[in-house]
């Protein structure tokens, strides 16, 4: 499951999907058409697809993927066909599913004091089909999943967030970002940074992006790539952390996105001390990145 919003993050997906066959297994869930009185039923009706590996990422292979016994959304054609276009939520109210367990703030939805048909859909979906089926929201989505409650309940893997059930204490690897109200898996970020995204050799070698209104798309590439140097450096690796930086910094340059020119110093506490907890500040804070005006 991916939640994404609108045509710049879905397009380039359906066509992956529909052209070169990559990831069909993954339902991808527009929120911008979650709205109308057909998406659901489309889902309803939509295949199971089996994870073919040959199209997948390298580092994914050579692993058992169980292909889902049916549809993320288990609900009849009739009762999707019957998710109202938009209810009042008039006071906080509980999501519980598994271990799960989220706050609806009616002062924090994407339309104060209501949910809409997506914000239903994709509430059911969750109630429905997770944890067995892994639940995505695309960085692009940006604050939504803390819209719908789920401020500490998403962790960033490259360039979306998972939702998942925070540890008790943050580590090493799983570490909590206070000024996005998320948690990074480290690995597996610095492993898709270094061998799967092909964004940021390709904006590099462009050296242009013609298209401001859309600037946000690679401007995901340089928040990304900012946390995790920032990370990197903060945890002790300062080789990595400014190989990560000079790769944002140069994918900046060539987008025309303003940025800091240096690595902030590493947090003052001691590696294997400075773990952060969901209510700590971290003493360096994310790189200063402002969109060019």
């Amino acid at each position: 499951m991916l939640v994404v919003v609108g045509d710049n993050d879905t397009f380039p997906l359906w066509y992956a999907q529909e052209v070169e066959g990559i990831r069909k297994d993954v339902l991808i869930v527009n929120t911008s058409l979650a709205n109308t009185d057909w998406y659901a039923r489309q889902i309803v009706r939509r295949p199971v697809f089996e994870y073919d590996e040959a199209k997948g990422p390298s580092i994914y292979r050579g692993k058992t993927w169980v292909k889902p016994t049916s549809g993320p959304l288990k609900k009849t054609v009739y009762q999707a066909d019957s998710i109202p276009p938009i209810v009042p939520l008039q006071r906080a109210s509980e999501f519980v599913k598994d271990g799960l367990r989220l706050i609806l703030d009616p002062r924090q939805t994407p339309i104060e004091g209501y949910l809409q048909r997506s914000d239903l859909l994709v509430l059911m979906i969750i109630q429905d089909s997770w944890p067995e089926r892994p639940f995505y929201f695309s960085r692009t989505s940006g604050s939504y999943p803390q819209q719908l409650g789920l401020t500490n309940h998403t962790i960033a893997q490259g360039l979306a967030a998972k939702i998942f059930i925070p540890p008790t204490t943050p580590s090493r690897d799983t570490v909590f970002i206070p000024e996005q109200g998320e948690w990074l898996d480290v690995p597996r970020t610095k492993a898709l940074w270094d061998s799967v995204f092909a964004g940021p050799s390709a904006l590099i070698r462009r050296g242009d992006w013609i298209d401001p209104p859309s600037v946000g798309i690679p401007y995901l590439y340089i928040a990304t790539g900012a946390t995790l140097a920032q990370v990197l450096n903060d945890r002790g690796e300062p080789i990595e952390a400014m190989k990560v930086f000079n790769t944002t910094r140069q994918i900046a340059e060539a987008v025309r996105i303003q940025t800091s020119g240096t690595l902030p110093p590493p947090a003052t506490a001691p590696v294997e001390t400075a773990l952060v907890t969901p209510s700590d500040s971290r003493a360096s804070k994310q790189l200063p990145i402002k969109k060019q005006p």
